[in-house]
């Protein structure tokens, strides 16, 4: 099963320049190449920006071939144009969100090449979320990588291992948090090979022997623009040859996956298999269809949720394993109810004690769960991120939910039970209602001790801008359509 194809092209449009003369390209000409060939997403590499604004004619004709969204951002000075900055650009037929730039570190060296006194620009790559046909999002990158070859340096030298490393690692980064293409002038000749070396994601190159040239600039077939993807299977990859003079506008097109399956590693693909079995085992012959329906009627409507806003809201992979841990302890509950279940037996037999602990284990895990899940809500949509106030407000959702499932399960037993206090698992315990919440609080506060920096790293990953942006962005450097982003 596919998703929507889509294309993806990117291009290096040399500032939008004949190659050879630096001319200005005519107006018109970016249009009339989209038209002939016209992609869903386009990556553009040697953008010109005017006053920290990108070039409006271009910024116009990517609009008139139907590409209306823009994101871009300076890096440099342009070497075409002295009034210009050079930088990286996304356009997309559909909305862009969340901008995030990353630039490399710039060894700063300088060369005469081709009897001009060159000096090694600033380099990096724009990302952002783009919405595909389909609906979905999916994070699309313009890079730009630094063109050691033409300052004499070699593949195997430490300043190439360098900005490899620094950019595999945001690379790897960046796939954590969803499916990821990479798509621009990569200027080496080793990419696979040091996509092999410093990455832990084996990558899909595409158009490997094709090169993205910018209005006329003749192929140069062993240094390649290219696409990367670790999620995408592709449908197929052309060197598309727009009208004379402009060569070299290629377009990938690529298809889409499961939805689920292709935002996140085979992880999540395993943790969703295990709830579905153990929740189908679950439904086999239970002790008490109305205490089995009681319990995973909440694992059954928490997943349909997870499901059906994973496009706009994917979870990190630590709530991932929480909520599925959490399922399985209410689908395993449900299945022989808390005061029978044999691991609670097990461990009421050997350390000697009064009651089946396992109901003990569910309103623990009441409070370890939610907890992860609140204090993401929390940090990803409210003013609270980095506060003081994320924690303790944490706290205190889960409690207030731990005291409303008290009052569910009170109700229950008069409307669904019949008033049978077995359905309430109390044990005899008068005190259990109590117990319950205290040990949902004990799950809220050791979820926050032992998660939260864990947790930190990959909201911090998934959804915060990368390292540099914070920067770029104070500068105004960021730019989107006519404007400025924020």
């Amino acid at each position: 099963m596919t998703g929507t194809p889509f294309r993806v092209a990117t291009w290096n449009i040399l500032g939008r320049r004949v190659a050879g003369t630096h001319d200005v390209a005519r107006a018109g000409a970016v249009r009339s190449i989209i038209d002939r060939h016209p992609v869903d997403i386009l990556c553009l590499q040697e953008v010109h920006f005017y006053d920290d604004e990108p070039d409006g004619q271009l910024v116009d004709e990517l609009s008139s071939a139907g590409l209306g969204h823009f994101v871009g951002s300076p890096l440099s000075k342009s070497h075409l144009d002295r009034s210009a900055g050079l930088g990286i650009g996304i356009a997309s037929a559909t909305p862009l969100s969340q901008p995030v730039m990353f630039q490399l570190s710039n060894p700063g060296l300088r060369a005469s090449v081709r009897g001009e006194q060159w000096v090694l620009h600033d380099k990096g790559m724009l990302g952002c979320a783009v919405q595909i046909p389909d609906g979905r999002e999916i994070q699309v990158y313009s890079l730009h990588l630094f063109p050691f070859h033409e300052f004499g340096v070699a593949d195997n030298d430490h300043m190439v291992d360098a900005m490899w490393s620094e950019f595999w690692d945001y690379a790897d980064k960046r796939v954590d948090s969803g499916e990821l293409i990479l798509a621009g002038d990569f200027n080496q000749v080793s990419r696979e090979g040091a996509a092999r070396r410093w990455s832990r994601n084996k990558w899909q190159f595409l158009l490997n022997d094709l090169v993205t040239t910018s209005f006329g600039l003749p192929p140069r077939r062993d240094r390649t623009e290219l696409v990367a993807s670790v999620f995408w299977r592709p449908v197929g990859a052309h060197l598309l040859r727009p009208p004379s003079g402009h060569r070299g506008c290629p377009t990938l097109t690529c298809a889409g996956g499961y939805g689920l399956a292709m935002r996140r590693t085979p992880v999540l693909l395993g943790m969703l298999a295990v709830v579905l079995v153990v929740l189908a085992w679950s439904a086999v012959r239970p002790y008490r269809w109305e205490t089995w329906f009681f319990e995973t009627v909440w694992v059954v409507a928490g997943l349909a949720v997870v499901l059906a806003v994973w496009r706009r809201f994917p979870l990190t992979t630590l709530l991932c394993t929480v909520l599925a841990l959490h399922a399985v302890v209410l689908a395993y509950g449900g299945h022989y109810t808390y005061a029978r279940a044999p691991l609670g037996g097990w461990a009421q037999e050997v350390f000697g004690l009064a009651r089946n602990p396992y109901d003990r284990v569910g309103h623990f895990m009441q409070g370890f769960g939610p907890a992860v899940a609140v204090r993401e809500i929390l940090w990803r949509t409210s003013p609270l991120r980095g506060s003081g106030w994320l924690g303790p407000l944490t706290v205190a959702m889960c409690l207030a939910l731990s005291a409303f499932w008290e009052l569910l399960e009170w109700c229950g037993a008069y409307l669904v039970a019949g008033g049978d206090p077995a359905f309430l698992g109390a044990q005899g315990d008068p005190w259990d209602t109590q117990w319950d919440m205290a040990l949902a609080l004990v799950g809220a506060f050791a979820a926050l001790t032992l998660l939260s920096r864990w947790h930190d790293r990959q909201l911090a990953t998934s959804f915060r801008p990368g390292s540099r942006m914070t920067a770029l962005a104070s500068r105004r450097r960021f730019t989107q359509g006519s404007g400025c982003v924020p």
